[in-house]
């Protein structure tokens, strides 16, 4: 089973053993499906049920665990890694985006991405069209309107002004 890393736990939220769990930005729009999750424990990926998850802002969420149920649990989950099966992530976190030819919504070219950078928040794509111009786009969920990995092409909705910075 592969396992990627998703996000950690901040803190406790309350004396009930309720967590603040603060997640990468490409999984915010999925975390709220996910059963279960898996904390990085003695060297190992411990699953843990999930009892209720809500969002409490942009990135972090309120968690519930099964057996967390008082603020001493809790607080020795404080700083751990939280990890998903890589089979219930969105898949455009596993393909390689290197090569795609990106378009944007309209179905102008963008260019093509040159490099992928990984940072502990999102995926960047490195972006170069025909001028030489380099874009850094962050590959969010709710920017993708579609891709074929048959095709090697990517489709966009980026917001206003983003290919200006």
């Amino acid at each position: 089973m592969n396992f990627i890393e998703i996000g950690a736990i901040v803190k406790p939220h309350g004396l009930k053993g309720q967590l603040v769990l603060f997640v990468e930005d490409v999984y915010a729009g999925v975390v709220q499906h996910f059963t279960s999750l898996y904390l990085e424990q003695f060297s190992s990926k411990v699953p843990y049920k999930v009892l209720e998850i809500s969002r409490l802002s942009n990135g972090t969420f309120k968690v519930e665990l099964a057996g967390v149920d008082s603020i001493e649990p809790a607080n020795a989950l404080r700083k751990v890694k939280v990890f998903q099966e890589e089979s219930k992530l969105p898949k455009s976190q596993s393909i390689d985006w290197e090569g795609f030819n990106v378009y944007d919504a309209d179905g102008s070219a963008i260019g093509t991405v040159e490099e992928v950078i990984e940072n502990n928040m999102q995926l960047i794509l490195v972006v170069v069209n025909d001028q030489e111009d380099e874009f850094m786009i962050p590959l969010a969920e709710e920017f993708i309107v579609g891709f074929s990995e048959q095709d090697n092409t990517l489709e966009l909705n980026l917001p206003e002004g983003l290919l200006d910075l």
